[in-house]
């Protein structure tokens, strides 16, 4: 009952955000060893968000050069966290940057999973194009890798800036055979603090119940199974002891 409480009280913020907010993906990858995170948006809302000048990106005459992308763009995902907290636990940690990729916002990828994350951030479908971009027509999608296991700590990411409009944060936590999305909505004025319990540390109660219940069903199902059995092995030796019993005459 609690989960759909709260599944409504997010559906109602989403449904009351300006229809300009600034959309965030953020996806999260929680290893054994080690934190993975995945950010993506319209480009230019990507950097306002972060409060980052767009002037890191390569240009020329307002274009995009891509042809600098081939040198490495982690200097370019370093600079968008440049001014963000992230912890975990209590932890402050410095997330390392991998990868940051441009778009065409006419093609988007999908980035809904890890692996989707990965390839985004992996691939470059507008390198090899003759076409000319500006930011405003592209899609950012960047990956950092922490040096540090989150499974059973809870995943803090703090902005500095305070956002000049709304924001919505699309959120897929993964980790720990756990896999769980979520919508969060942040007003004009305020500061994006994003907070990731633990996966460890949420019991699924529903998923509890029925698999109690089916645990429950199983073993009714064997009992009836094995009664069944022991009835006719039962009435089998009967009939085989009354058989073997010499005919009295009378």
């Amino acid at each position: 009952m609690l989960k759909i409480a709260a599944a409504l009280a997010v559906q109602f913020v989403i449904l009351s955000a300006p229809a300009g907010a600034d959309q965030v993906s953020v996806v999260v990858s929680r290893a054994a060893t080690h934190t993975e995170i995945y950010i993506s948006a319209n480009a230019e809302a990507l950097f306002r968000v972060f409060d980052t000048d767009i002037r890191i990106i390569p240009s020329q005459d307002g274009f995009i050069d891509y042809a600098s992308f081939a040198a490495g763009t982690w200097g370019i995902g370093d600079a968008l966290l440049s001014d963000t907290l992230m912890t975990i636990g209590t932890a402050p940690v410095q997330p390392e940057a991998m990868s940051f990729m441009l778009h065409p916002s006419t093609d988007v990828l999908p980035f809904l999973t890890p692996l989707d994350a990965m390839i985004a951030i992996g691939v470059c479908n507008a390198l090899s194009s003759d076409v000319s971009y500006h930011l405003s027509e592209m899609t950012g999608y960047v990956g950092y890798y922490i040096d540090q296991a989150s499974q059973d700590a809870a995943l803090n990411l703090k902005l500095s800036a305070v956002l000049d409009r709304g924001l919505t944060l699309h959120v897929a936590d993964h980790g720990a055979g756990h896999h769980t999305e979520s919508e969060l909505y942040f007003a004009a004025g305020s500061v994006v603090n994003l907070v990731l319990d633990a996966p460890m540390a949420k019991v699924d109660f529903g998923y509890i119940a029925v698999s109690l219940a089916w645990s429950i069903l199983a073993g009714l199902q064997l009992s009836g199974l094995l009664y069944l059995l022991t009835s006719r092995w039962a009435d089998r030796s009967n009939s085989v002891i009354y058989s073997s019993l010499p005919l009295r005459s009378t």
